[in-house]
């Protein structure tokens, strides 16, 4: 990343006092010749064709060159993750000091709440999201929200759409919050399912606002959650100070080819898109039924690859899951199912209609 000139975004007065105190790694002579004898990093010794032997230095470099590519940014405003958990464990370690109050807007993703706790931070949930039931305006949530802040805050985690429910955030209630809470604390916006909504990303707000992260990942609608990879983007200075959390290598070769060929395939990535689209509609036409023969008290669907169910009676209808060897999410009183497609939908469609 290249150092930026102007003077630092004044979110990193709110950075943890250690994270000033230490850089990011830097690796010595990493562009220099290939004629040049590397014994600068105690690798081991090569031997016959051993091609695993010296430390893959280059693959952070080209995971960030192929991720700023797909997401139409800068590499300076990137900072590469093992997956989208490791971008919210870097964001509080980074901003929370011991006993520092992280918000988290509810019902959502349970990272935000582990990774508090796990830091020593304090996690401070408000109602905001839907419950399956009649959903407040975004006015009246933000207003809820602006009312749950306090000096302490020092981290705000939206996901959008949001996991579980699906909603989508109104754009406008949201830039009024940021412009409430200025530079006091970091808004942290999870996009993990951004690629399934029909709406753009709000990591333009990151370019507005030097205190807006937004977190990418490229385990849903581009398929490889088993690669893990995911994202920050954000300010250049903000990514920077970031980064001086994260090891010197913390990506393998192999993970950095297999970044390489899963961001070429964008058509695959569309591709996956639209089968969920077309599966979920076939989904939500059997959720409606369910609702109107009384099984299901509501249900939410979102542009994600997952919707939110309320069924009349819990326990019959995990059962009937359980009985078509069907895994499911369970929440206190709703449950989620994933979207699938090809014959995998059948199983889940053969199971609705047994409800």
């Amino acid at each position: 990343m290249t150092k930026n000139t102007e003077a630092p975004p004044a979110i990193l007065d709110q950075a943890r006092a250690s994270l000033r105190t230490v850089a990011p790694y830097r690796f010595q002579n990493f562009h220099s010749n290939e004629d040049r004898l590397r014994l600068n990093w105690n690798e081991p010794p090569k031997l016959d064709n051993e091609d695993q032997t010296l430390y893959p230095a280059d693959a952070v470099s080209r995971i960030r060159r192929q991720l700023s590519a797909i997401w139409k940014t800068t590499e300076e405003r990137v900072l590469p993750t093992r997956g989208a958990e490791e971008a919210i464990e870097y964001i509080i370690r980074a901003f929370c000091e011991t006993d520092d109050d992280v918000s988290i807007p509810i019902p959502s993703f349970h990272a935000y709440a582990r990774c508090a706790k796990l830091n020593g931070a304090r996690p401070i949930e408000s109602a905001f999201y839907s419950q399956c039931g009649v959903a407040p305006t975004w006015s009246d949530r933000f207003r809820h929200l602006r009312h749950q802040f306090t000096d302490r805050t020092k981290v705000v985690f939206f996901c959008n759409p949001n996991n579980p429910t699906g909603e989508v955030i109104d754009q406008n209630a949201l830039v009024e919050f940021i412009e409430f809470v200025k530079n006091r604390a970091l808004i942290a916006i999870d996009e993990a399912y951004i690629e399934f909504s029909p709406l753009d990303s709000f990591q333009d707000l990151s370019f507005k606002f030097s205190n807006v992260v937004t977190i990418r990942s490229l385990s849903k609608a581009w398929g490889a959650a088993g690669v893990r990879i995911g994202g920050i983007i954000g300010h250049p200075d903000v990514i920077r100070a970031i980064s001086s959390l994260s090891p010197a290598m913390p990506f393998s070769r192999l993970q950095a080819d297999a970044v390489a060929v899963v961001t070429q395939n964008v058509e695959r990535m569309y591709e996956r898109v639209r089968a969920v689209e077309q599966a979920r509609a076939q989904v939500l036409n059997r959720l409606d039924r369910l609702k109107d023969n009384g099984i299901l008290e509501s249900y939410l669907a979102g542009p994600t690859n997952f919707v939110l169910l309320n069924p009349i009676t819990m326990s019959n209808t995990v059962q009937k899951f359980n009985e078509h060897q069907i895994d499911v999410r369970i929440f206190d009183s709703t449950i989620r199912i994933a979207i699938p497609i090809q014959q995998d939908l059948d199983r889940l469609l053969h199971c609705l209609d047994a409800l």
